[in-house]
């Protein structure tokens, strides 16, 4: 009888914990914090590489009009990634109630 009352009693106290585990936010609330993180690290990873390669031309670059068009490239890569991890967020996100 103990027994059956010990393990009645640790299966509702795990329930209860898991509940408060599994408390939804919205979907709003879970882009926010999924974009202030690091929740693409292979998008991340290519990014930086990309980002490495492209700063290492701009250094050795003197001619001004290639210049500007590293430049540009670095600017294209900044905005990529930023749609790359927004559209990570939105798949992790989409299933998280509105409000």
């Amino acid at each position: 009888m103990k027994k059956t009352v010990l393990i009645l009693f640790l299966l509702i106290s795990g329930q209860h914990g898991a509940q408060a585990q599994m408390k939804s936010t919205t979907r709003a609330e879970c882009t926010r914090r999924c974009m202030a993180s690091d929740s693409a690290p292979l998008a991340i990873s290519r990014h930086e590489d990309k980002m490495k390669s492209i700063n290492s031309k701009k250094r050795l670059e003197k001619d001004p009009g290639k210049i500007k068009e590293i430049e540009q490239e670095e600017s294209n890569e900044l905005d990529r990634f930023e749609i790359e991890h927004e559209n990570i967020c939105k798949q992790i996100c989409g299933n998280n109630p509105e409000k």
